[in-house]
């Protein structure tokens, strides 16, 4: 008896899960992208020196690992992460965070 109420508990709660989750989801799709952000932050992406952008198109972009990255750009791991660390700081400070 206790495994047969155990059983339907489990999917009363995963149906409530999956219930809440398509609601989440179908929530967010709904909502318009900010255009002036993505342009503001695109235009200040295109003024970041070459390096620097290359590290943050393939940090979040591609989303490749720190190595990855490095060996990409050919310099350490320690590098390509001071990269995208001056980049975001940059980004940062002229489109806010």
């Amino acid at each position: 008896m206790n495994l047969c109420k155990g059983h339907w508990r489990r999917r009363k709660v995963e149906r409530s899960y999956l219930a809440r989750a398509a609601a989440e989801q179908h929530a967010a799709s709904n909502e318009l992208p900010d255009i002036g952000l993505r342009d503001a932050l695109w235009n200040q992406l295109q003024a970041l020196p070459h390096r620097q952008r290359a590290a943050v198109v393939l940090r979040f972009y591609e989303d490749l690992s720190e190595h990855q990255t490095a060996e990409l750009l050919d310099c350490s791991p320690g590098a390509a992460r001071a990269l995208v660390a001056r980049a975001m700081e940059t980004l940062r400070a002229n489109v806010g965070a």
